[in-house]
């Protein structure tokens, strides 16, 4: 997230600056506003889920793969780049802020692989099968 942060920054500053050029003006507000809120809320949704459920792994030493980590790796990350950024967007109708879910992504294709080994090597082949189960942050389609 703080990789993406500078961005967020400078297309708040572009959307106040030149609103009538960065506006998505071919959305209405109204229907503008419940479209990000609903994206808001599910992504709220998603990523308290997740974090309930980490913790709750994480204060008993295990490694979770139920709920959300059933299909993802990285839920709390699904729910920002394809949930809440894209909300946030559409609800205050910015054309920049559309511009952070694919940073976001970008940035967790490049420093998640930190967090994956650390993983890897606390719960060595139990982490390798659930990587191999789950999807870093699209769940992956399986062919019967």
């Amino acid at each position: 997230m703080l990789a993406v942060l500078p961005f967020g920054a400078a297309a708040v500053w572009a959307q106040h600056r030149w609103p009538a050029a960065l506006t998505i003006h071919a959305l209405p507000p109204a229907a503008a506003v419940v479209v990000g809120g609903v994206l808001m809320a599910a992504g709220a949704a998603l990523h308290g889920w997740a974090l309930l459920r980490v913790r709750r792994a994480y204060a008993e030493n295990r490694l979770e793969t139920g709920g959300p980590y059933a299909a993802v790796r990285h839920p709390i990350h699904t729910a920002w780049v394809f949930l809440v950024l894209p909300g946030i967007a559409v609800c205050v109708r910015s054309w920049p802020l559309l511009t952070l879910p694919p940073l976001w992504y970008g940035s967790l294709r490049l420093f998640v692989g930190t967090e994956e080994r650390a993983l890897a090597a606390r719960f060595g082949e139990a982490y390798t099968a659930y990587r191999s189960r789950a999807g870093r942050v699209f769940p992956r389609v399986r062919r019967r």
